[in-house]
């Protein structure tokens, strides 16, 4: 974990020398905002996630107790339900729900199309619902105070864990 008061208090005192080159790499990485893979964190994007749930809808979860987190998070958890069911009503293109409700008449028309096969306008529409849900999924770390740099190294983490189970028959 990125200690920033430690990391402070060895470029005033030029004490780097006290620190190993693995905690010298994760505070470079946290300066700039890059993950170990060198891929830009979310910093940026939570920072204004954060800004735009107080300033613009009065959420300030800094000052909240748990029960109101777990509160807010809940009703995150039915806004991303919503958004979810939206990128499936988007992948269907012309056919709508039709990819996902299979008992609708133009399902099968759908088993017969690939994401290629949407027009521009139905991908961008497509993304764009994918778009929401990751706002609603940075929501949900903003409740909790998680930093884009800490979820970014967490997902990283994780995404190595997957590979490694599966590799090793999980």
């Amino acid at each position: 974990m990125f200690d920033h008061n430690k990391f402070m208090a060895s470029l005033a005192a030029d004490t780097f020398k006290d620190h190993t080159r693995a905690e010298l790499e994760t505070y470079a990485l946290k300066i700039r905002n890059k993950t170990r893979g060198g891929r830009d964190s979310f910093s940026g994007l939570i920072k204004r996630q954060a800004a735009i749930q107080r300033e613009q809808f009065g959420y300030d979860c800094d000052d909240y107790d748990l029960t109101q987190i777990a509160t807010k998070i809940m009703e995150t958890q039915q806004h991303l339900q919503d958004e979810i069911t939206e990128v499936l009503t988007a992948l269907g293109g012309d056919y709508g729900k039709a990819a996902w409700k299979h008992w609708k008449a133009d399902h099968a028309k759908c088993k017969e199309l690939k994401i290629d096969d949407l027009t521009h306008a139905q991908h961008d529409e497509l993304v764009g619902e994918v778009a929401d849900v990751m706002i609603f999924a940075m929501n949900i770390a903003v409740q909790l105070g998680i930093s884009g740099y800490s979820l970014a190294h967490e997902i990283e983490m994780k995404q190595d864990i997957n590979v490694e189970r599966q590799e090793n028959g999980y």
